[in-house]
């Protein structure tokens, strides 16, 4: 989500410089009309899978851990989509096997 706003103010500041060089108003008008709605709604699903994907696989968790980590889940789903896949698709660590960031610190405190 957050890196859907950043794209977003990017590409506002560079209409901004676009505007003072006379460039094809009427390419950019329809870009910012109807290409943003477009992007909010994709980068919404995909805000809402990563956060869901997060809330399932962090079942075993805290309330708090699974809060935090479903809500990083949402506002940084591209960052978590890849945390994702390289831990439990490269690593082969099962999503609901317990082993997540948090039981492994509790296992090195109890040591």
């Amino acid at each position: 989500m957050l890196e859907f706003f950043a794209a977003m103010k990017t590409l506002e500041n560079s209409n901004i410089r676009q505007q003072d060089t006379d460039v094809d108003s009427s390419i950019i008008d329809f870009f910012f009309n109807h290409i943003p709605l477009t992007w909010i709604i994709v980068a919404l699903i995909v805000s809402f899978g990563s956060a869901y994907l997060a809330f399932q696989c962090n079942i075993n968790q805290t309330p708090a851990s699974r809060a935090v980590y479903t809500i990083f889940a949402f506002f940084f789903s591209g960052i978590y989509l890849i945390y994702y896949f390289i831990v439990n698709i490269m690593l082969g660590a099962n999503c609901f096997s317990g082993r997540m960031i948090g039981n492994a610190l509790k296992n090195n405190r109890k040591k």
